[in-house]
């Protein structure tokens, strides 16, 4: 990016990208998910939302009113949208008409978005965006007193509540103060007939439990009042900047302040996506994304986990204590986290053990204070597959839908849900390789010896109950009836290689390459397949996940030739299509979310790893 900071050549496509900071639970996107037909698609409006709801359901939708547009009844959000355009740095947002800035925004602080204009801006609710959210809205206006100024407040049913509060003009509300819950709401500021400018804070209210009762002087309301009379609008977003700019040289150091375009896009998808510790998020977390997946599932922490860890280790561990600190006393983990809830309708893959032992390859003068916890935890987690997940019908556990499985829609699981898969049996021999060093560092002479036997156990049983002499196959957890499949799942035992007959990688190697492996890298559908779905989810498209599994056990087996070409195959993918969720196997375009941080930490990890090995300038 040559002599310019990453924050000042970096403009986010607001068509990809959600606008916010490291931090913060707030974000404005142009990119959401609209009812009908809650399909995630780029809009005209930008909207503000909330990542304290699950999956980013927006609330408002922001509106700059120019030419004398007045107050009228608010349309939803599929009507009347701006006539304005938009653009996004990463500390602002800047709304034009006619050549000429009417409208701007920057954040203040974790919890304000600050914005100001010159033209009347509307924010404008929908009840059919999501009926079962927003049939409890409630907005009601705010009288001044001691010295504040008129406001209004947003509360629902489950999230924080939103103040609004004007520093200059005033508010007006349609549809406030009824207990109609099926109606549009509309908040607006506007100037006056002499002065058209206004600026106004956005304010999540702290509702965190526990704490210590505040006066109204030291709540965080007050203070962010007292920080916008402080600060100056300009001053906020170039300390916003400022922390963009540093957390990118720290993510990437090879870069020596020189980042690439795809780097910086990189960095930023992370930077957003954080979150500050607050109710279910005992640590601070990287989203999956804040466009959508606004959650944390059980198996994408490990990834974010390395990506972070460049940053400060000490993060990089938080985001696997983040999932293990909602344990279950079996030592089940969760599906998945987010800021209100723990969902126990599934589980994720057991790779925690994969992800610790290459943390401890990254730092291995890691604490064992920092080590014991995670290896305990680890420990449960592997008994709970050993002790509860399994049949008669097999040595090895099962999966009991796709879901858990990770590959949800995958065709492995078209002919039954309950199946035992090779790739939980490689995740699970590395688990319990990995546990058995660390036992042996942590002297616990006896637990050393136990999973020691438990991944002789996995790898025989591995290799004869599934392998038939050319591939892996899957079985029917209930019947016991083995078939096979043509989805690259049956080839994740790669990730494992290591613990593998030679001659069983050998095949895997060749078959791999022939049927998955496209211009751009591992399509989870044989590319032949009737069955291939170019958009098809985990039918198909490309993922940063299986990809990285299969490329660091290739390596880790001495594979390399392999493991470079996969490697560099998903870093160009990442360099031409950004970080979406997922990729056309055969045209690389990104798929579904296109800000989703598994995929920016593998391509950060990919691309440290390397210019480490001296592959990439």
């Amino acid at each position: 990016m040559d002599s310019a900071t990453p924050s000042t050549a970096f403009q986010p496509d607001l068509k990809v990208l959600p606008w916010s900071r490291r931090g913060s639970f707030l974000s404005l996107s142009r990119t959401t998910r609209l009812a009908p037909p809650l399909n995630l698609a780029p809009q005209t409006d930008l909207f503000l939302v909330s990542q304290c709801v699950a999956l980013s359901v927006p609330m408002f939708a922001l509106r700059p009113l120019p030419g004398g547009l007045g107050l009228n009844e608010p349309p939803g959000f599929h009507d009347s949208p701006s006539p304005t355009t938009i653009q996004a740095t990463v500390s602002s947002i800047k709304w034009s008409y006619e050549s000429k800035i009417v409208c701007e925004a920057t954040f203040q602080d974790l919890r304000s978005i600050r914005l100001r204009g010159n033209v009347p801006l509307a924010f404008d609710s929908d009840v059919q965006s999501d009926p079962s959210v927003y049939m409890g809205m409630y907005v009601f206006e705010r009288p001044p007193h001691d010295g504040l100024k008129a406001g209004v407040e947003v509360t629902y049913k489950t999230f924080p509540g939103y103040r609004f509060l004007p520093t200059k003009g005033h508010l007006t509300t349609v549809n406030g103060q009824t207990n109609a819950f099926r109606v549009n709401r509309r908040i607006q500021i506007q100037g006056t007939v002499d002065d058209p400018h206004w600026e106004l804070i956005i304010h999540e209210l702290d509702v965190r439990e526990n704490l210590p009762q505040m006066t109204w002087k030291e709540t965080s309301c007050k203070l962010a009042l007292e920080e916008a009379t402080n600060t100056t609008f300009e001053r906020m977003g170039e300390k916003m900047a400022t922390e963009f700019d540093d957390f990118v040289v720290a993510m990437c150091p090879w870069a020596e302040g020189k980042p690439t375009e795809a780097e910086v896009l990189a960095s930023y998808v992370t930077w957003t996506s954080m979150v500050r510790a607050e109710h279910k998020f005992t640590k601070e977390a990287i989203l999956m994304s804040k466009l959508w997946m606004n959650k944390v599932w059980s198996w994408d922490h490990c990834f974010n986990a390395l990506a972070i860890a460049c940053l400060d280790q000490q993060l990089g561990l938080d985001q696997l204590t983040v999932v293990f600190d909602h344990q279950a006393p079996d030592g089940r983990l969760p599906d998945s986290v987010d800021w209100k809830n723990v969902e126990w309708g599934f589980t994720k893959p057991p790779i925690q053990g994969w992800a610790l032992s290459r943390l401890l390859a990254q730092f291995p003068d890691m604490s064992d204070d920092k080590v014991q916890p995670l290896y305990d935890a680890t420990a449960r987690l592997t008994d709970f597959w050993m002790d509860t997940r399994r049949g008669d019908t097999s040595r090895l556990p099962f999966w009991a839908h796709g879901n858990d499985s990770g590959w949800d829609n995958s065709t492995a699981f078209d002919s039954t849900p309950m199946i035992v898969g090779p790739d939980l049996a490689a995740y699970l021999l590395l688990q319990a390789s990995c546990l058995e060093q660390v036992a042996k560092r942590l002297q616990h002479e006896n637990d050393s010896e136990k999973w020691a036997n438990m991944r002789s156990l996995l790898i025989n049983a591995l290799i004869e109950e599934l392998w038939d002499g050319e591939s892996f196959l899957l079985k029917n957890a209930i019947t016991g009836e083995t078939f096979k499949t043509t989805a690259l799942l049956q080839f994740m035992p790669l990730a494992a290689a290591r613990h593998l007959p030679d001659e069983v990688v050998d095949k895997m190697v060749t078959s791999i390459v022939s049927k998955h492996l496209s211009e751009w890298g591992l399509a989870t559908e044989e590319l032949a397949s009737p069955d291939y779905e170019s958009d098809g989810y985990w039918r198909g498209p490309i993922w940063a996940p299986s990809t990285h599994l299969v490329e660091t056990g290739l390596r880790d087996a001495g594979r390399i030739d392999l493991a470079d070409e996969i490697s560099t195959r998903f870093l160009r993918l990442c360099e031409k299509s950004g970080f979406a969720e997922n990729f056309d196997a055969i045209t690389g375009e990104g798929l579904r979310d296109l800000s989703y941080t598994w995929t920016s930490a593998v391509y950060l990890v990919m691309r440290r790893e390397a210019i480490e090995r001296g592959d990439a300038k």
